[in-house]
């Protein structure tokens, strides 16, 4: 008669684990929920912001290359001056 006993109280413990069981699942609802919370930081949108600032980079160097222009522009109007007031022979000398 024990063993009789014995297997009917095996039986009530596996029907307390099917109910821990459904519980588990309602759990894993709430875990995609979580997920979707990640997804709706926007992560691409920082990413974009980099590229601006490549474009700001781009925009200074072509100012250096004005700057350099500029620079050709000063010593031809030095020539000018130059032979404006007579210091050919100097120029010549020096070349």
């Amino acid at each position: 008669m024990k063993d009789v006993k014995d297997m009917k109280v095996v039986k009530v413990v596996k029907v307390v684990k099917v109910v821990k069981v459904v519980k588990v699942v309602k759990v894993v609802k709430v875990v995609k929920v979580v997920k979707v919370v990640k997804v709706v930081k926007v992560v691409k949108v920082v990413k974009v912001v980099k590229v601006v600032k490549v474009v700001k980079v781009v925009k200074v160097v072509k100012v250096v290359k004005v700057v350099k222009v500029v620079k050709v522009v000063k010593v031809v109007k030095d020539m000018k001056d130059m032979k404006d007031k007579g210091y050919i022979s100097t120029l010549l000398l020096i070349t």
